[in-house]
């Protein structure tokens, strides 16, 4: 959309900042415009950012071993999952903003001059760019390393540049569309959390809306498993200390297999053990006075803990939710596993990295069951080719089949409740500014924005699919969007159904059938 002449916030909504859309329009026009130019350009990121984590953990944990096993296990534990976080992201913008802000943290570390501050100061304030949330992140993380080891003046220029790069990313866009355009359809709607999300995000942080709910939900349910099986995992294999190494690896997998519950959940207590580590580490740096000292060996330590703990005080999700905690967690993580590897406890540090290369294998296992859980069959489209479940890729070759028959190259195309795939893989446009129509994406504002749209463009089909619409349990009709369909009803009909409308795909967050709608005013 931004290639054919759309206005970034003003004609398309993003809820993030404006370099992720502006990079991928970019390499859709050098590349060509086809779905495999976007993987690239994921797959390229998630690879970087193996290698910025390699470089962090190498920092902390120091031994090669160590390094590559706790690595290994972060990788593994949350670039993949339902949702394959790192080559395909919830948001590109999580997953651009996340690398670059631990290029931009290696890089300050790293810092020996000039040049090399700079760099990492102009990384970070890109890497805030992308998310409105990651610009204090990048500001102190970059600004520590900095002020800790190189001259103040040079520090300080670095971190206004940081800043100042990252205010830009976002007040840029205010000056151009508005304010008013950014709270309905951009990254001011972070200013208005929809209830139904707060109630969402304390269930799930705290597994109650009370101290007696929480103990009895949320710890017991989440952070006493885990601690279980932490603490029996460590002390096996403390204990089998004495043993060749190929028997503590086994007795590690063992462990890691046998207290598998569902998901993740006997890795939560690493989010909370990681923030009480880094509390520990900050008192510790500050008793020693270390930040007086440059080559302090709490410089690093210090220079990690503090980004982590702001990023995971944004979405302290623990490892519950892959799409966040895969951006959220490998910080922590990483503190967590090298700070344990590392204590001056002979038997402790030969466990860890043995626990983490065995849970690495674990989680492996795990990804393999997943990828075996749909069977998945091959869809090739103008703009994208790729494996999708049957029923989904049923209802994608159904609808293609349908835009090629009703509509032509750059017609108005209505999808619910996620139209950006279809459109662009089937090279149509939505007549709509936003990208997504879930429960609070809308307000009343930009609803009427909607309703407009639908009464001056020409709509030759909509569909209605399926997709789960999230948080709530909403629906069109009842509750959601309750005026715009009203309208809608009024100027479209139903026509014909695509695939089986009446099966979900499960865990997949993806449609199997939709409803088929065209103007009432024309024949089908």
């Amino acid at each position: 959309r931004l290639l054919h002449g759309e206005t970034l916030y003003r004609d398309i909504g993003s809820s993030y900042g404006p370099l992720p859309p502006y990079l991928d329009a970019a390499a859709l026009r050098f590349f060509g415009e086809h779905l495999d130019v976007l993987i690239a350009v994921r797959t390229l990121f998630a690879l970087l950012g193996v290698a910025a984590l390699q470089r962090l953990v190498q920092r902390l944990a120091g031994d090669t071993l160590k390094t590559a096993a706790i690595t290994s296990f972060i990788v593994a534990t949350t670039f993949f999952g339902f949702g394959s976080p790192y080559p395909f992201p919830y948001s590109v913008a999580a997953l651009e903003g996340t690398v670059g802000l631990w290029w931009a943290l290696e890089l300050a570390l790293g810092a020996t001059s000039w040049r090399s501050s700079l760099a990492a100061a102009l990384l970070a304030g890109l890497a805030g760019g992308a998310k409105v949330e990651l610009v204090p992140v990048a500001i102190a993380g970059t600004a520590l390393a900095l002020f800790w080891s190189r001259p103040r003046r040079q520090a300080a220029a670095c971190t206004l540049l940081t800043a100042l790069v990252g205010a830009a990313s976002f007040a840029l866009p205010v000056l151009w569309v508005g304010p008013e355009a950014l709270r309905r359809h951009g990254f001011l709607i972070a200013l208005d959390s929809p209830e139904s999300w707060r109630h969402f995000y304390s269930w799930v942080m705290f597994g109650g809306p009370d101290l007696r709910s929480y103990v009895s939900g949320g710890f017991m349910l989440t952070l006493f498993p885990s601690l279980v099986f932490l603490l029996s995992a460590l002390a096996l294999l403390a204990a089998s200390s004495s043993s060749p190494l190929w028997a503590g690896a086994a007795a590690a997998f063992a462990a890691s297999g046998a207290v598998r519950i569902r998901g993740n959940d006997e890795l939560h207590v690493l989010i909370p053990l990681a923030i009480a580590l880094a509390v520990w580490e900050l008192a510790s740096a500050a008793r020693a006075r270390a930040f007086r000292t440059p080559q302090s060996p709490h410089r690093a330590w210090v220079c990690v803990a503090v980004p982590m703990l702001l990023v995971v005080w944004r979405q302290p999700f623990f490892l519950k939710i892959p799409a966040y905690s895969a951006f959220t967690s490998p910080l922590a993580l990483a503190f967590c596993l090298s700070w344990l590897a590392t204590r001056p406890w002979p038997r402790l540090s030969r466990a860890v990295p043995l626990l983490a290369a065995a849970l690495c294998l674990s989680q492996g296992a795990d990804r393999f069951r997943e990828s075996r859980f749909n069977v998945m069959r091959w869809v090739s489209l103008p703009r994208a080719s790729l494996y999708l479940p049957i029923e989904s890729a049923d209802l994608v070759e159904a609808t293609a089949r349908l835009l090629d028959r009703t509509t032509r190259i750059d017609d108005y195309a209505c999808v619910f409740p996620e139209p950006g795939f279809i459109t662009f893989a089937t090279r149509r446009r939505s007549p709509f500014i936003d990208e997504q129509f879930h429960a609070g994406m809308q307000d009343a504002t930009a609803e009427d924005e909607m309703i407009q749209r639908l009464k001056t463009r020409r709509i030759p089909v909509a569909l209605i699919t399926n997709r789960p619409l999230g948080f709530d349990g909403a629906e069109y009709r009842r509750g959601l969007l309750d005026r715009f369909f009203a309208e809608f009803d009024r100027s479209m009909r139903p026509v014909a159904l695509l695939g089986d409308n009446t099966r979900r795909i499960p865990g997949m967050g993806q449609a199997a059938g939709a409803v088929v709608y065209v103007p009432r005013s024309e024949t089908p």
